[in-house]
């Protein structure tokens, strides 16, 4: 299936409404791949803060999901499979802390001195993990805020008296005279048909 920018808001847009939706065929690889083609543009800057908001939206639901029935062996439909490992490993560790916690109420303190260890160490786990995580979140922004800063080569279609720019500079532009200018910048006047990306 070949992924549009429309696709990929809809899909946003779909898994807004209760339970895991269905995902179209290798969503996510053909996401990464619409990505690169657009790589440079507003429109990949747009597309990759919507598969991050709909990652979001899904890693929630998966929390949710394994938190109310790690109990039970039921797999939750239309999981991807790097979510269905996500949630067996959530309900693994889950599993893990519930016979922890049961065992601490029913054995004498001496018995439990093990299980307490244990539970350290899954803890511990549980903590690397996390800060994992949240390393390759801060990853992420860092990324984002990096396309955010990229710079775009337009051509002016009109002219335009003098602007103050976003770093501080006034400038004026004629048409036909080609620049780079900030990607948000460029897209404001790109919008409005002062200019054309070339």
């Amino acid at each position: 299936m070949i992924i549009t920018y429309e696709i990929i808001r809809e899909v946003k847009q779909k898994e807004k409404t209760e339970g895991l939706q269905k995902l179209p065929e290798n969503f996510f690889e053909n996401a990464a791949a619409y990505l690169e083609l657009k790589k440079g543009t507003l429109e990949e800057s747009a597309a990759k803060n919507l598969i991050l908001s709909l990652f979001e939206l899904r890693k929630k639901k998966i929390l949710n999901l394994a938190s109310l029935s790690y109990k039970t062996d039921t797999l939750p439909e239309n999981l991807e499979p790097e979510e269905k490992k996500l949630y067996l490993n959530l309900v693994r560790v889950l599993r893990e802390y519930q016979t922890a916690f049961e065992t601490k109420l029913t054995q004498p303190l001496q018995q439990n001195k093990k299980h307490i260890e244990e539970q350290q160490d899954i803890e511990d786990l549980v903590e690397k993990e996390i800060k994992q995580k949240n390393s390759l979140l801060e990853k992420t922004k860092n990324l984002e805020n990096e396309t955010k800063h990229n710079k775009l080569k337009v051509i002016f279609l009109k002219d335009l008296p003098e602007l103050l720019l976003p770093s501080g500079e006034r400038c004026s532009f004629k048409r036909g005279e080609e620049k780079e200018l900030n990607e948000d910048f460029a897209g404001i006047l790109i919008d409005k048909g002062f200019c054309k990306l070339l």
